[in-house]
Formats: C-alpha cells, sequence, structure tokens
C-alpha cells in the first residue's frame, strides 16, 4: 500500500494567500479611508442642511419685534388670555370675545414652508399693504446652495389681524406652527390715564399758585416744581401714545422657509442657472476624483510597495525552503 506524500507546497501556497490577505487588508482600508476623508465636505453639508430643512419644529417661540423707539411695550407679559397652537387650528376661535371695553395687545408668529420664496415674500408683503399695514423687517437669506430662507417682521391693524393670518397661509404650501399672545393691558393704561389725571390736576393748581405768588422765592420754587410736573406729564402722554398704537396695530412675525422638494424657480431655469449649476457639480465631483487619485499616488503605491517587496520576498523563500524539503 502506498503511503500518501505529504505536499510541502500546497500547504506554503495556502500559507501564502493568507499572510497575503492579513498584510493587505490593514494597508486596503487605510488607502480607502484617505481617500474618502479628501473628498470635498461640500456633499456632506449640503445633504445635513437639506436633512435638517426637512425637520420641522411644531413649537417655535418667535419673539415680535416692536415699533423702533417703542420697544418697550413688546416685553409686556401677558395678563389675559394666550393662545398657542397647532397647524391647522384656526386662530379666529380663540379671538371670538367682546374686546370693546378692553384693552389688548396682539402678537402672532407664523413658520411657513413654501414652493416659492421670491413669491411668497412678494404676496405677504402685498397682503400687509393692503390691510393698512407696513413691513417693519425683512430678511432673505439665498445661499448658492441649501435652503432658501426668509424673516418678515410687520405691523397691521388689530382688527385686520386674521385676515392677515389666513391670506398668508393661503400663500404657502404648509403650516409648520402658528403662535397668538393676546396681552390685556386694560389695568395698566386705566392707571396710566389715573397718574396722568392726577399730574394735569397738580400742574392746574401750581399754575393758579404762580399766578398769586408775590415772592420771589415762592415764584422760583413753584416754577421748578411746575416744570417737572410737566415733564412727567408729557412723558406719560407719550407712554400713553404708544401704549394705544401697540393696541391699534398688532405685531406679525413670519418664518418662510423654502421647500427643497418642491421648490422650482423659473428665473433660474430661463437664466441658464440650472445648466451653469449643473456644471459645476461635476468639476466638484471631478476635483474629488482627482483629489482621489492623487492619494492613491502619494499615500496608497507606496504603502502596495512596500506590501509587494514583502510579500515577494516571503514566496522566494518560502520557493526556497520548499525545493530544499523536497530534496
Amino acid at each position: 500500500m502506498a503511503t500518501r506524500r505529504f505536499d510541502w507546497r500546497k500547504h506554503i501556497r495556502v500559507g501564502g494567500f493568507l499572510l497575503v490577505f492579513v498584510l493587505f487588508a490593514p494597508a486596503l482600508w487605510i488607502f480607502f479611508a484617505q481617500t474618502l476623508a479628501l473628498f470635498p465636505k461640500h456633499f456632506n453639508a449640503s445633504r445635513a442642511q437639506l436633512d435638517e430643512s426637512m425637520m420641522v419644529s411644531v413649537d417655535r417661540d418667535i419673539s415680535p419685534i416692536g415699533m423702533p423707539g417703542e420697544m418697550a411695550w413688546d416685553a409686556i407679559e401677558p395678563t389675559g388670555m394666550m393662545a398657542k397652537m397647532s397647524t391647522g387650528a384656526p386662530m379666529t376661535d380663540m379671538m371670538a370675545f367682546d374686546a370693546s371695553d378692553r384693552k389688548v395687545i396682539k402678537n402672532a408668529s407664523l413658520d411657513l414652508r413654501v414652493e416659492s420664496l421670491t413669491w411668497t415674500v412678494d404676496r405677504i408683503q402685498e397682503i400687509v399693504k393692503n390691510a393698512g399695514g407696513y413691513v417693519e423687517n425683512s430678511d432673505v437669506s439665498q445661499p448658492k446652495s441649501g435652503v432658501r430662507t426668509a424673516w418678515i417682521s410687520a405691523r397691521v391693524p388689530a382688527d385686520r389681524l386674521d385676515a392677515v393670518l389666513d391670506e398668508s397661509k393661503k400663500s404657502a404650501a404648509s403650516v409648520v406652527s402658528e403662535y397668538l399672545n393676546i396681552g390685556d393691558v386694560t389695568d395698566q393704561d386705566a392707571d396710566l390715564s389715573a397718574r396722568l389725571n392726577a399730574k394735569q390736576a397738580e400742574e392746574t393748581a401750581l399754575v393758579s399758585l404762580l399766578n398769586r405768588a408775590e415772592k420771589m422765592t415762592d415764584i422760583i420754587e413753584v416754577t421748578e416744581r411746575l416744570s417737572l410736573v410737566r415733564s412727567e406729564i408729557e412723558r406719560m402722554q407719550a407712554e400713553q401714545r404708544s401704549l394705544a398704537g401697540h393696541v391699534a396695530m398688532a405685531s406679525v412675525s413670519m418664518s418662510i422657509t423654502e421647500d427643497p422638494r418642491v421648490a422650482v424657480d423659473a428665473d433660474s431655469i430661463r437664466g441658464g442657472n440650472v445648466v451653469k449649476q449643473s456644471i459645476s457639480d461635476i468639476s466638484r465631483w471631478g476635483i474629488a476624483l482627482g483629489s482621489a487619485f492623487v492619494a492613491l499616488v502619494i499615500t496608497g503605491l507606496p504603502v502596495i510597495a512596500v506590501y509587494g517587496f514583502l510579500i515577494w520576498i516571503f514566496f522566494r523563500v518560502g520557493r526556497f525552503i520548499a525545493r530544499r524539503i523536497v530534496r
């Protein structure tokens, strides 16, 4: 019975393949890691910005901006009714109360998603103007890439607030959130009026006293006191006018975001910007591939050469040992 001869060459070849795998696996891992790291971060940033634009907050609290020089009244803590709603809930139901004898300040905000940012901003400005209001601030952010956004702060007549909000919501593709704050300042207005009446009565008494004064010291003293009272009266009257203005004109702030999933800018298409953008994207990808090739030449080839040299030495030594064993 013939004995089976042990094949040293076969085992050496198997061991060689295993050694090649062990040596090459770290090299390939390092190469691919460095290559991917050289790709421009613009693509990841754009994707992250796009994903972030899809995430909407249903509870965004937007503080209104007051009129120049009279911003103190916007910080009044609400003492009356305050309503905060989710998307789709009508604001008019929250305002259905008799406010004819009350002094209230109304602040509202909307967070909108739109198909065309430019058209929506123009439309909202037109709605505000037609309602008898005015736009206080308008800020439009139009980055070269990413999501376009806008911020509008306006004042509208309080009795037209419902109509402005309804028309603004109709101009949007979707309403993310709505916020309405109604602050009752009736007591504050009454207190201000009472103090103003008291100061005016004091002023009348001082004028009468000044007319009867004969001594110079009395005249000087009454005059100084009358000047202080007059200053306080003017300050209270300014506060009263400011308060009345904020009661008459409601504050509206709107955050507008263009939805990249449906937004199409016809002007950009007609202007050839789509073709330019496509060429720019292709150029960026070309630069990324070129960077990957440079990484391969600079870092990959030397590593592969070193590992190849080690493998060549291993096979040469293995063949020499195998021949010696066979002999």
